[in-house]
């Protein structure tokens, strides 16, 4: 069965449209139907979702569950955020401070860090991945 809205994964994760720009994306927001919560639900290589899960932290996204598709696509389901990215907050409104830029570093730094001692390293980070809450 491919991905699809309306996909139901592990009899517990719905998929309700895809995130970004489309199904071939490989994430999608769904619905957790026994914590009655909407998720992002992330298409991943096996041994990454397995890290992913055990990084944690207050500046790292939290991640509620991990599976793998019936065809065999290892998957993590996570919290749905909100508020900006930081493409889409510079977009709207310019320049940041000094004292906004250096506060976001640190808590950048602090969650990176946390994946670095487990030996993760994010080969894509970017504004878009950047989430200011």
């Amino acid at each position: 069965m491919p991905l699809a809205p309306g996909s139901v994964l592990a009899g517990t994760i719905r998929l309700d449209r895809p995130l970004g720009r489309g199904a071939g994306s490989g994430a999608w927001i769904g619905r957790h139907l026994r914590l009655r919560i909407d998720v992002v639900v992330k298409l991943v290589a096996g041994e990454q979702a397995e890290l992913a899960a055990r990084i944690g932290g207050p500046h790292v996204v939290r991640l509620l569950d991990l599976g793998v598709t019936p065809e065999g696509l290892p998957y993590v389901v996570r919290e749905l955020l909100e508020g900006e990215s930081l493409d889409a907050r510079l977009a709207r409104a310019g320049p940041m401070s000094l004292a906004e830029v250096a506060a976001l570093v640190e808590q950048a730094a602090r969650g990176l860090g946390r994946g670095h001692k487990l030996g993760v390293v994010h080969r894509r980070l970017r504004p878009a991945k950047i989430f200011l809450d």
